[in-house]
C-alpha cells in the first residue's frame, strides 16, 4: 500500500532543498551579471595612444584651418573624432588614417580674421566613441 509521508518521516524530508535553489539561482544572477559587465566594457571605445598637436590657423578659402600634427604612437581614424572650437562642435568632416610624422588640416569654422574676434581659439579634438578629448590647445590666429 502507498502510505502518505509525512514530514520527519524516513525519506521524506525536503528540508534543504528551497535554500539549494536559492543559492543556485543567485550564482547565475552573479555570473549574468559578471557577463553583461565584461561585454559592457569590452564594448566601450577607448582612446587611441597617440601624441597629437595643433599649429597656428590661417584663412583658407574663407575657412579657417588648423594643421593637426601626428608626433607618434598609434595611427588614428580621423572618422572617430570631432573638432570643438571655443566648446562648440564645427561639424567638420574628417576621413581617413594618419600616421606618425603626418599632418592634416582641419577646417575649424574660424571666420571672424578682421581683427575684432579672439586673438586665439580654444580647439580640442575629441574621440567621439569614449567621449575623451585627445587634444586641447589654444591656437592663435593669423589676423
Amino acid at each position: 500500500m502507498n502510505e502518505p509521508r509525512f514530514r520527519g518521516s524516513e525519506g521524506g524530508s525536503d528540508r534543504g532543498v528551497s535554500p539549494m535553489i536559492g543559492v543556485g539561482m543567485m550564482v547565475a544572477i552573479a555570473v549574468l551579471l559578471a557577463t553583461v559587465v565584461g561585454v559592457f566594457t569590452i564594448t566601450v571605445g577607448t582612446a587611441p595612444d597617440a601624441q597629437l598637436s595643433f599649429s597656428e590657423a590661417g584663412e583658407d578659402d574663407d575657412e579657417g584651418t588648423v594643421t593637426l600634427h601626428h608626433d607618434g604612437g598609434e595611427t588614428i581614424d580621423l572618422e572617430d573624432f570631432s573638432v570643438i572650437v571655443d566648446g562648440s562642435a564645427t561639424g567638420a568632416s574628417l576621413s581617413g588614417e594618419l600616421s606618425a610624422g603626418e599632418s592634416r588640416s582641419l577646417a575649424t569654422g574660424i571666420t571672424d580674421f578682421d581683427g575684432d574676434g579672439p586673438a586665439a581659439y580654444e580647439i580640442e579634438l575629441r574621440h567621439d566613441s569614449s567621449s575623451s578629448t585627445m587634444l586641447s590647445e589654444t591656437v592663435p590666429v593669423e589676423v
